[in-house]
């Protein structure tokens, strides 16, 4: 349960920069969604320094790190799927599909641990007020009830409900942005680089029982 010493460094660094450019958005307000912060209300109050601060290093680690890590993961199927890439490559209009099988196929975030708000009974098992659970949203995006043949990586699945990014009031904040921007992406570098594979037997995987994807992806274009 402890944090190591350079997640404790990293994140003093985000929060210091995040300071940093709230003060000098406070400053100099401009169109930006930074500067919204500000002026935005929630039932008549304006938000507190610290809820800014908070706002602020969410954004940049749902809209940077997570969006980073889905991107690596989506080239990397991409590359173990070689079939799947060249129908792609045909049609470009099923990208949209193949990052939904990607997101159920390769859930970036396997994992969160809540605190129960209340009572929870499941499968004959009862959980207590202030418990806490993990939700296992990598187990769930491969449960066969939901997804039949679930460890094959169907492009044409259109998988209905899987957690990829979240569900409920803790669904990704930036959903919308991450599928447009890996959908760019792909529809650009598939038509620069149709043909690749990746060199290395061995990924180095994020030290992370929370998010799940590879630190670096080297690719040889064929």
């Amino acid at each position: 349960r402890q944090k190591g010493p350079e997640h404790i460094a990293a994140y003093n660094w985000m929060t210091d920069y995040a300071a940093r450019i709230i003060a000098e958005r406070r400053r100099n307000p401009g169109e930006d969604l930074l500067s919204q912060f500000f002026v935005a209300e929630i039932d008549g109050e304006r938000l507190a320094e610290r809820e800014v601060l908070l706002t602020t290093t969410t954004l940049i680690m749902a809209g940077v790190e997570s969006l980073g890590g889905f991107t690596v993961m989506f080239g990397l199927n991409m590359a173990d799927y070689p079939d799947a890439r060249r129908e792609l490559v045909a049609n470009p209009a099923l990208i949209p599909d193949a990052i939904e099988e990607s997101l159920r196929f390769n859930t970036s975030g396997q994992r969160f641990r809540r605190r129960l708000a209340k009572d929870v009974t499941l499968h004959g098992q009862t959980m207590k007020t202030g418990d806490f659970v993990c939700l296992a949203y990598g187990s769930g995006n491969r449960d066969e009830r939901q997804y039949p043949n679930p460890d094959v990586y169907d492009i044409r699945r259109k998988p209905k409900g899987h957690l990829g990014l979240g569900g409920g009031v803790h669904a990704c904040l930036g959903a919308m942005v991450a599928r447009m921007a890996v959908r760019i992406i792909f529809e650009e570098f598939l038509q620069a680089f149709p043909d690749y594979r990746r060199t290395q037997r061995e990924l180095p995987w994020m030290p992370s029982t929370t998010f799940r994807s590879p630190m670096r992806l080297d690719l040889a274009i064929n």
